[in-house]
């Protein structure tokens, strides 16, 4: 039933609005129910962790699971395809951590946008090979692998004011754009 409803929800947004949208939906899972390869890669890449919370999300592109956990002091998210293939590695990264010269290319692309304001910055890890990633995870040496900036963003874009998400090369260059479709809630926002 639940999946029922998920497509009928992402079958309305997608008939509603043609432009490229993120719509998600995650799930809280037991570590019981996700791909074995999954566990094994993150405890391989990261070591025994304590508290990981495990998700199921849907989109209207694919079916993922994803590990939450903090480490260091530093909060990760690291996505797995349904087969528990490694797909990314993303660390939330405050604004001031940041190094200078992609700050100012970063602000000169989202200066292009009214009324912007920053919600989320995550540094995001990929490799064509696990192995390299794992490595660049250990040694903390991120040469070997490509490096990118997912940012949550409310703007207002096309005359639509919105959450956006970006994709940034680590250049500061926008990759991808799309706009993030919200949950009714119960709760007024002002």
């Amino acid at each position: 039933m639940r999946r029922f409803l998920t497509l009928i929800f992402l079958m309305i947004t997608m008939g509603l609005n043609a432009q490229d949208v993120k719509v998600e939906q995650e799930f809280r899972v037991f570590a019981d129910d996700v791909p074995k390869d999954a566990i094994e890669w993150l405890e391989e890449a990261f070591g025994s962790l304590k508290r990981v919370k495990w998700y199921f999300e849907e989109s209207k592109d694919d079916e993922t699971y994803e590990a939450k956990f903090k480490l260091k002091g530093k909060r990760y998210s690291v996505e797995f395809d349904e087969d528990g293939d490694i797909e990314d590695v993303e660390v939330v990264k405050p604004w001031r951590k940041l190094n200078e010269g992609l700050k100012v290319k970063l602000e000169k692309s989202l200066k292009a946008y009214k009324k912007f304001k920053l919600r989320k910055i995550q540094e995001q890890w990929t490799a064509e090979k696990s192995d390299d990633l794992i490595k660049a995870i250990k040694t903390n040496d991120l040469s070997a692998i490509t490096v990118r900036y997912e940012i949550e963003f409310r703007a207002e874009i096309e005359n639509v004011l919105g959450y956006w998400e970006g994709l940034f090369k680590d250049s500061g260059e926008l990759i991808k754009r799309r706009r993030i479709q919200t949950r009714p809630t119960d709760n007024f926002d002002f």
